[in-house]
């Protein structure tokens, strides 16, 4: 250690001795000034360094030397290569010392400060200024330098550790200025008033959403000093110090983005949705702009609420709310549907039925069935937490296994693509979908399942929201509001298919719309692992819109995470308010919403969720009103930023690239952020073709099941559908399908299964007319018109017809129609003496919800 040192520093002076040098700058240890205990050497040989630095200025002062010379003791860099960082002894050290890790940005400032200033040999430590000044005071029995008059870092530290040591009782000889906020002992209520305390101290405002972006007080006293300059320099009567600028760039974290190659995004070909009050988007959307809120009292097939709640304000009380959003018919699943065992589907997760029905009627809704899915490398994601296994489930190893949860999707469907079942607490969904796009850009998949599922099924969740104080007190949500104090558990199970836009253009896919951009990230260390990040949501959105070249000035609405909490919204909104405002100065053309107030936090689904919600109004071109708002929550910025609150349901105008922009997000308790951009596709994607099929085809409607009341059902679907979307064309909207469009969407893009009718039409509106006939008939019956000639007689009884081969070139494009309508046989099944459309055998009454039939005595 000492020779190399020693040796290598006069050699390199001898060489230098004659070259017209800017400066020599030799790097030394804060150990030569402090000592090493167990390195001699090594601060022997760096105190050497200092006494070259020495002898070289004077030969420098003599004409012997060009350029002046700077020695820096340097501390423990925590970016550095000696291997030191983690060590039990060095932790130790540091904390005992009042030190801590110098920071390579920290580290380059010193390094060009030393350079510009005047002293030639400067001691470089990181930690709390009292600590270290008092440990220099006792090593050298002096005291050391105060800093500069501008530095106004330690002042406004000492003010924060005296308002801390207030409200806390907690002396300052038991502050650590490191210490997250969380660790000395704050909770949300605590830092809303250290807010208050502040802002009345100094006289400007301090946010409780500053205490997450700078969650320790040595941060947040020197972003105070940063950005208060003007004003805390006339607090403390310091007259400011005028400095040449350093240029400083600040390191940013890798965030994880899906890159559209020139141009292409991700295209949302399919989806479904199942909320609390609603069965398919189009509830969805109508429960959303006409705000009907879905909370209610837990119901008693899922748990027992009375133990855990004797109502509001009890003493006894172990939960502080008994409300949430919930399913309809949680156990209707058609297990031999997905020929699973009866046994093995009573004792399944039931979000692995939700999401496998749901799984399938997504894939119906974009269109691919049977031949045109199986065996295809479809990919598979699924954003799902951990559940509460039931005890009589312990035997069965797959019963309650996510990993299961996405993988049965793709073993029943025959896919071949990725299987992913995703954690990321509540940005799970909105993380597969990520995930998804990046597959799908990257080729690994041609096409992919998202999605994300939700169930509320055991007391665990309310207990542990309860005890962190985020579940609400009065069972309501109150996104941005004043009167926000906590989340609504809500259940939902939702899924999207996606493929890269040019190739789902290519294929006559309907768009729903196009994912410009998607990108994740992670909050780092922050004030308490659930604690958010602000800096991080600002850091991914920012960096997602300049890589993705996307203007906020071009989006209209952004459905938040917004899960109604005091300190939590304004994190979030604060954050967005900041990134628009870099990239556009216009105020108020941004809609703030949320869904959460009206069907809860629906977890792992909740983005998914989202994504549906945001499609849906694009459609229709309306932003929906923002449910169960009143005044603003009082530490939210929205004066002045580039977003209002949605009161009424309001049309959305196309930006002045004529498309329709929107953005959500989703944000983990985990501390995984997920933002996601939205367009409307390009118009005409998704409208028929202009070229005439032949008639006989374009005018034969089918419908089949696989049980043969489901048939009624599913035509009375398909008429209530066909019915709303003759309305929605009269009023403006998206144009109803016409006949040819109907008829090729259910033969190409439904699979034909053993009970079938198929109706023969000239027109939507006969049809209309028949679907009503078939559905109100009495049981036993149904039929359809007979009509339809030889392909309707060969497909009615049972062949399998290759429709698209029939098309050749002429393919009208497919449109939007109801889909399977799963339901317990007990609710789909006519009496047993009801005749089946084919005349085949009727089935027997049911014998329990997941037994059809008994096959052996």
């Amino acid at each position: 250690m000492l020779r190399a040192k020693l040796d290598g520093t006069r050699a390199l002076d001898e060489s230098s001795a004659g070259l017209a040098l800017d400066f020599v700058c030799y790097f030394s240890s804060s150990a030569a000034a402090l000592g090493d205990g167990g390195g001699c050497d090594y601060a022997s040989a760096n105190r050497f360094l200092m006494a070259y630095a020495d002898y070289r200025e004077a030969q420098r002062t003599a004409g012997r030397r060009q350029g002046r010379t700077v020695a820096l003791c340097w501390p423990l860099w925590r970016a550095g290569g000696m291997g030191a960082v983690g060590s039990e002894a060095i932790e130790h050290y540091l904390r005992s010392s009042g030190q801590r890790y110098l920071e390579q940005a920290e580290g380059l400032q010193a390094w060009e400060r030393a350079l510009h200033g005047g002293q030639g040999q400067r001691l470089v430590l990181a930690g709390e200024p009292q600590r270290l000044r008092a440990m220099l005071n006792r090593r050298y029995g002096v005291e050391a330098a105060r800093p500069a008059a501008g530095e106004l870092g330690p002042q406004v530290l000492a003010d924060v550790q005296g308002r801390i040591a207030a409200i806390l009782k907690l002396p300052l000889e038991r502050q650590r200025a490191d210490s997250n906020f969380a660790d000395l002992g704050f909770d949300s209520i605590g830092l809303a008033q250290l807010s208050r305390q502040l802002s009345a101290h100094f006289g400007f405002d301090v946010a409780p959403s500053v205490f997450f972006n700078y969650s320790t007080p040595a941060r947040l006293s020197q972003h105070l000093a940063e950005t208060q300059r003007a004003a805390l320099s006339a607090r403390y009567a310091v007259a400011e110090e005028r400095v040449e600028p350093v240029e400083m760039v600040e390191p940013a974290a890798p965030v994880a983005t899906a890159a559209a190659e020139a141009g292409d995004g991700v295209a949302i070909i399919g989806l479904s949705v199942r909320t609390a009050g609603a069965e398919d988007a189009d509830e969805l959307w109508r429960l959303l702009l006409e705000g009907r809120k879905q909370i209610a009292e837990v119901p008693a097939e899922r748990w027992d609420w009375r133990p855990y709640y004797g109502g509001a304000g009890a003493a006894d009380n172990r939960i502080a709310s008994n409300r949430g959003a919930f399913l309809a018919e949680l156990d209707a699943f058609d297990s031999l549907f997905f020929e699973i065992s009866p046994r093995e589907a009573q004792w399944m997760d039931p979000r692995q039925r939700l999401m496998l029905q749901e799984a399938w009627r997504a894939f119906e809704d974009a269109g691919y069935t049977g031949a045109r899915l199986r065996g295809s490398d479809c990919g598979v994601y699924i954003g799902v937490e951990e559940s509460a296994a039931q005890p009589e489930a312990s035997g069965l190893a797959t019963s309650h296994h996510n990993g299961i949860l996405a993988a049965r999707i793709s073993y029943v469907l025959d896919l071949k693509g990725p299987n992913l079942a995703l954690n990321t607490a509540c940005s799970s969904g909105l993380a597969a979908v990520h995930s998804a796009c990046q597959s799908v850009l990257r080729g690994e998949c041609g096409m992919a399942l998202a999605g994300g599922v939700n169930v509320l099924n055991s007391p665990l969740t309310y207990l542990a929201l309860s005890q962190s104080g985020m579940l609400s007190s009065d069972g309501e949500c109150y996104a941005f509001d004043e009167r926000a104090n906590g989340l609504v558990p809500g259940e939902a199970v939702a899924a999207v298919v996606l493929k890269r836009e040019s190739q789902a253009r290519g294929d006559g896919d309907a768009i729903y719309g196009v994912i410009r951009a998607s990108g994740m990230n992670y909050d780092g260390r922050t004030n308490g692992i659930t604690a958010p990040s602000g800096l991080a949501q600002a850091t991914l959105i920012e960096r997602l819109y300049r890589d993705h070249a996307i203007d906020p000035a071009d989006i209209a609405y952004v459905i938040a995470h917004g899960t109604g909490t005091k300190l939590g919204d304004p994190v979030e909104v604060n954050s967005l308010a900041e990134v628009f405002a870099r990239g556009t100065d216009a105020r108020a053309f941004c809609a703030l919403g949320s869904i959460k107030p009206l069907i809860g936090h629906t977890f792992a689904a909740s983005g998914v969720v989202s994504l549906i919600a945001m499609l849906m109004a694009i459609r229709h071109r309306q932003i929906p009103p923002l449910a169960n708002h009143q005044q603003n929550n009082e530490f939210l910025k929205l004066d002045q930023s580039a977003f209002y609150i949605n009161k009424a349901p309001s049309p959305w105008g196309a930006n002045r690239r004529g498309m329709r922009l929107g953005a959500l997000s989703a944000f983990g308790m985990s501390g995984t952020n997920v933002h996601v951009v939205v367009e409307e596709p390009a118009a005409g994607v998704d409208e028929p073709n202009l070229a005439a099929p032949p008639e006989a085809l374009g005018s034969l409607v089918p419908l089949s099941a696989k049980r043969p009341g489901l048939l009624k059902l599913y035509a009375q679907r398909l008429r209530r559908h066909l019915l709303a979307a003759g309305r929605d064309g009269a009023q403006g909207g998206h144009p109803a399908p016409d006949l040819s469009s109907i008829a090729f969407t259910l033969q190409t893009g439904r699979e034909a299964m053993k009970y079938r009718a198929i109706f023969h039409a000239r027109d939507v509106d006969d049809l209309i007319g028949k679907l009503g006939d078939y559905a109100d008939a009495a049981a036993g019956e149904e039929s359809d018109d007979g009509d339809g000639g030889e392909l309707a007689v060969r497909w009615r009884r049972g062949e399998e017809v290759d429709w698209a081969a029939l098309y050749g070139l002429c393919r009208p494009a497919r449109v939007r129609l109801p889909t399977y309508p799963f339901r317990a046989p007990e609710d789909a099944d006519p009496p047993a003496s009801s005749a089946a459309p084919d005349g085949g055998t009727p089935p027997r009454k049911a014998l329990h919800p997941l037994v059809h039939e008994k096959l052996l005595a």
